[in-house]
């Protein structure tokens, strides 16, 4: 599985998850990409086969229903539920952690299917 994580998360995230052998890019470190729109990113990320990872449910929930209707596709979604994760600076360790076993258990992706990222045990 391919991470793209959005612009609000750190890039120190997906360095973590790079030094652990995932391949996973930070949307912030991305010249071509940061400031996009949220519809622009989930296509280029369909097109890259990234799954994004990203705290803004509410936009990218409005935005997967309304391409399932039209029957479009992405390559997946994960909700990162911030209540339950700090996504402070120098407090990423538990969410690499997480996004982690979450490669681990979906080593093929997840099928342009919408999941919610849960804290490790």
């Amino acid at each position: 599985m391919r991470l793209a994580l959005d612009e609000h998360l750190s890039p120190a995230i997906a360095a973590i998850l790079v030094e652990r052998g995932i391949d996973a890019i930070a949307i912030a470190a991305e010249e071509e990409l940061a400031g996009s729109s949220d519809v622009v990113l989930l296509a280029i990320m369909a097109r890259l086969d990234r799954v994004l990872v990203t705290a803004d449910s509410d936009d990218f929930a409005r935005l997967d229903h309304l391409l399932r209707r039209r029957g479009e596709l992405h390559a997946g979604l994960l909700f990162i539920p911030p209540a339950r994760f700090d996504l402070r600076r120098g407090r990423q360790a538990p969410l690499a952690e997480a996004l982690a076993r979450f490669v681990a258990e979906h080593p093929a992706g997840i099928g342009g299917l919408t999941y919610w990222l849960e804290p490790p045990a």
